[in-house]
This record gives structure tokens, sequence and C-alpha cells, in this order.
């Protein structure tokens, strides 16, 4: 059984319901006050929290058991990326090799870290840093939750590829989701749920020929390995189903939960659609009309019914630029 809470309704015997899926690095908190806010006093919240742990982010139904559906995600959106850049004009004209550029820099860490100077935004005296193979790759798998990190990664890269990496320090250090993360809340949660169920030869395995490598597992059980451990009963991962109107959204170009992880949570609720944002990665940050989202949403929470839903905005919904310098 997922770990799952009920925030009642305002109303009584009200028969409305939300469903709120969400990743297990993710506290229940920010979601119980969703209907003084929403300001519907008939509407019920489940919050559920996702089952299966995916190296730094969180999915529905791919059982963390398996971890080969997790590694192809990442490598799928740095496809889809770097597609996207060849067909565009601009990005194919400033970047014409951006696949080599990729593999040369990965080469060229691979074989020795690079060591560059870096002036902190605080005028402070430039620092020298060092940049392993594997933090580069993390950090560019990171910065695809969001296009509006994403459309920068292929200038990043370019750069690195001729030694140059301060595009990537200054995108690097900035502030990212791991900052807004409480770290032990986070080790809390991942590693009773999450690093326990994973196979370390068979992920080993798996990441052998995979461009971000087993970095993020290593990484994170040896942070396990030193954090206490609560217990997870045998039913923990168990699907959630329910007859209940349900509405999903997934993003097309998401690293972490793309559309076909949407589409399995929907085999187990029959009255749910499933909305692909064509352009969206983990979240919507740097798309246009973003407020398509919000009043789907609210429309459906007010109506209760998904399959009306006029969903032609997400159309509007368009990626920044890539940047070419």
């Amino acid at each position: 059984m997922l770990q799952r809470e009920l925030v009642n309704a305002a109303k009584a015997e009200s028969r409305d319901l939300l469903i709120a899926l969400h990743g297990l690095g993710d506290s229940m908190e920010g979601y119980r006050f969703l209907p003084q806010v929403l300001r519907i006093p008939r509407l019920n919240v489940l919050l559920v929290n996702a089952p299966d742990a995916y190296y730094g982010g969180f999915s529905w139904y791919d059982f963390a058991g398996d971890p080969g559906p997790g590694v192809e995600r990442s490598y799928r959106a740095l496809e889809l990326l770097l597609e996207d850049c060849e067909t565009d004009v601009q990005c194919h004209a400033a970047f014409p090799q951006i696949r080599q550029d990729w593999q040369n820099v990965l080469a060229q860490l691979g074989r020795e870290p690079a060591r560059t100077q870096y002036s902190p935004p605080d005028k402070s005296a430039p620092v020298t840093v060092e940049i392993q193979r594997d933090v580069f790759a993390e950090k560019v798998r990171t910065m695809m939750y969001g296009e509006d990190k994403a459309r920068r990664i292929p200038f990043m890269v370019h750069r690195a590829a001729t030694g140059d990496f301060a595009p990537f320090l200054q995108e690097a250090i900035k502030p990212s989701i791991p900052d807004f993360i409480a770290d032990g809340m986070y080790l809390s949660v991942t590693c009773a749920e999450d690093v326990p169920f994973i196979d370390q030869a068979e992920a080993a395995k798996l990441n052998a020929g995979n461009p971000f490598g087993n970095y993020r597992v290593f990484q994170q059980t040896r942070a396990c390995g030193l954090w206490p451990r609560g217990y997870v009963p045998p039913e923990f991962q168990g699907p959630v189903s329910s007859l209940v109107p349900v509405l999903i959204f997934s993003g097309f170009l998401d690293p972490v939960t793309p559309p076909e992880r949407g589409e399995e949570v929907a085999k187990y609720l029959p009255n749910s659609r499933h909305v692909i944002i064509p352009h969206g990665g983990h979240g919507v940050e740097g798309l246009t009309s973003v407020d398509c989202v919000d009043r789907l949403i609210m429309e459906f929470l007010h109506s209760g019914d998904v399959k009306s839903l006029d969903t032609s905005c997400m159309e509007t919904m368009r990626p920044p630029p890539f940047a070419t310098k």
C-alpha cells in the first residue's frame, strides 16, 4: 500500500476528490492547504507518494528494483534535446557538431578533470575549480528538468568542448532544485523507500554504456550507508487504482517522469485523462503561456470532468530559443 493522506473537505459528505501524485522526496506539508487556497469547500484531497526511486528523481510504476527504465529516461531526454538543436536553424548553425562536442567533452574530462578559474558574483577573488566528468554529466542531467536551463545546454557543451567551462560554471553554481531540499529529510525518505530496492550490480551494468554513468547511484547509495534507515512494508510499492476523475500531466521532454509513466498511471485510473505538454520538462519553467496548465487544473477542479477539457492551449506553450552566446 502506498503512503497516503486524506485532507477532508470543509463541506461534509462531499465526494469530490482531487488525487495529488507526487515524488517520494517531496513533503506532504505543502499540499495540505490546497482546499483552503483553492476555495473549494467541497474538495477532498488525497495525497499519494510516488513509489519508484530514480537516482535523484521520483516516478510512478517503474519499480525501484529495475533501474533500467530510469537510466533510459535521462538518455532519451538528452537525445531529444540534441535532435531539437540539430533541427533548429540557429542552434545548428552555431553548433553544427553538437553530438561530437558532447562526446568530446566527456572523453576529455574522463581522461583528466578540467581546472578553470571561476569569478564569484560577489566580486571576491577568483578561485580555481576542478570539474570532474561525472559531476559535469550529472549537472547537465539536472539542467534538463526545465526548458529555461535545458536550452542553454548546447551552448555550454560546445564551449566546454573547446576548454571554456565558464558558461557551465555560471549555470552549475546557481541555486537549483537540490539547493531547496532539506538534505536530512531527503535522505530519511530515499534511504528507506528507494535505495534498498536498487540492484547495485544491475544498475552498474545498465549504466556502463550510458553517458551519465553510475555516479548518481553510487553517491546516493554511499550517502545512505551513513544515514539511519526506516522500515518500509512490502506492500508499499503497490499501484493505486480508483474510479474518480483524475487529470494527469506529463512533459514530453521530462528526463525523470516522461509520458509513458503517465500512461502507466492512467491504466489504473479508468476515469483519467493524460495531457502531454509538448515542450514540457519535469516542470514548465521557461515555457510561454504556462497559465494554460493552471486554467485546466482550475476548470477540472470546478467541473470534476476531465473528458470535456479543451487542451488546445498546450500548443501555445513554447520553449525559449536556444542560447547561442
